[in-house]
């Protein structure tokens, strides 16, 4: 098949059926459709519509694409906790302190533990003074639990 008649069964799941989409994105190989395509007609569709499948296949997209800002924004709105791994496998730590507050509301625990983790990687003159007083905070309580 071409990769039109690809393009052509995606958008009918798009509009129809819209899990099934999902397991079709996550399934089909990403050289047998226009992903470019794919990824206007679901942002096109997130307009008119709030969906977790379209809106997570986009995320799936986006990190094929390697467009892991995009990727982001869009796993922190659906609050998945996939974030946290994907700051931390595409070294993602510029995009830390524009979502401070999606990612502690998303899961403080965890965050604070990535935290710890991605400051270590980073020169903390790249953060501001908010960041590094949370991090010395961090460090201070896991200090205080290690030491009892």
């Amino acid at each position: 098949m071409s990769d039109i008649s690809y393009g052509v069964i995606l958008r009918d799941f798009l509009v129809s059926d819209q899990s099934s989409f999902l397991e079709i994105i996550r399934k089909w190989p990403q050289d047998v459709y226009d992903i470019e395509a794919v990824i206007l007609a679901i942002q096109d569709r997130l307009q008119y519509t709030n969906s977790k499948p379209l809106s997570e296949a986009l995320a799936e997209l986006y990190i094929r694409e390697k467009r892991f800002s995009e990727a982001l924004k869009t796993l922190l709105l659906l609050r998945n906790e996939a974030a946290f791994s994907l700051i931390q496998s595409q070294q993602l730590y510029h995009c830390i302190e524009d979502n401070i507050v999606d990612l502690m509301n998303l899961s403080s625990d965890k965050y604070a533990a990535s935290l710890l983790i991605w400051l270590k990687a980073l020169e903390p003159h790249n953060f501001s003074l908010l960041t590094l007083i949370l991090y010395l905070s961090l460090l201070l309580s896991k200090d205080l639990r290690d030491n009892h």
